[in-house]
Order: C-alpha cells, then structure tokens, then sequence
C-alpha cells in the first residue's frame, strides 16, 4: 500500500476574511463539514482558480 504524504500549506488571509471563514465554519458545524475540510476546499478552490488563471494568460 502506498503511503500518502501529508502537506503543509501556510495560507495567509486578512482579519476580515478569518472573521468570513469562522462565519462559515459556525453556519456549516451542524452538517458533515469538519473545519479543516472547509479549509482544504477554500484553499484547492483558490490554487486551482490561479492555475487556471496562469493558463489563460500564456
């Protein structure tokens, strides 16, 4: 079995945006969302916006 290696992602966001996020994260706690797993999907969402805005630009 091949192991996964986990990767650490320093993300830097403003007050206003952490303010969002926990906003986000209060409102989504009843569901089967974890905080970390809306933290990774923020994050992916966002890198995969800036490839696809890297691509468009060649």
């Amino acid at each position: 079995m091949k192991e996964r290696k986990s990767k650490r992602v320093i993300v830097r966001i403003t007050e206003n945006q952490f303010k969002n996020l926990m906003d986000c994260v209060i409102t989504k706690i009843n569901s089967r969302y974890t905080t970390s797993d809306l933290i990774r999907e923020s994050v992916i969402d966002k890198l995969n916006k800036i490839k696809e805005d890297a691509k468009r630009k060649k």
